[in-house]
């Protein structure tokens, strides 16, 4: 009952996804909240991933679109990722995967490839 049912619903939705995940790489990139002096270099970043509601429920494209306007966003002031792939998280194996990334490092490695589809 909680879903968007409307074309239009899922349109705000998409949106509303689109700016967090926006404003998520921008505190993330720019560094200052943890104390370093410049941002994060993420020209290197080679996947993106999103995870939460919205996007494992949304359709392939609309997905797409969000974490599209994540990578195309230019006004934060630093260098984007230069061939970032981005995926969605629609089994919600990232948390478990860095639940299991200290005493199972490979454990958690495979978990993530296969259910990322990062090979």
């Amino acid at each position: 009952g909680f879903l968007p049912v409307g074309d239009a619903e899922r349109a705000v939705d998409a949106r509303i996804a689109a700016l967090a995940a926006t404003v998520a790489l921008r505190r993330h990139a720019r560094g200052a909240a943890t104390g370093e002096r410049a941002g994060r270099d993420l020209r290197d970043v080679r996947l993106l991933v999103g995870s939460g509601g919205v996007l494992r429920h949304a359709a392939p494209a609309d997905a797409a679109g969000v974490l599209g306007a994540v990578l195309a966003d230019h006004a934060g002031g630093w260098p984007l990722p230069r061939a970032a792939r981005p995926v969605v998280d629609v089994d919600y194996v990232l948390a478990a995967g860095g639940l299991l990334a200290a005493e199972h490092p490979a454990a958690a490695g495979a978990l993530l490839r296969r259910h990322l589809a990062t090979d």
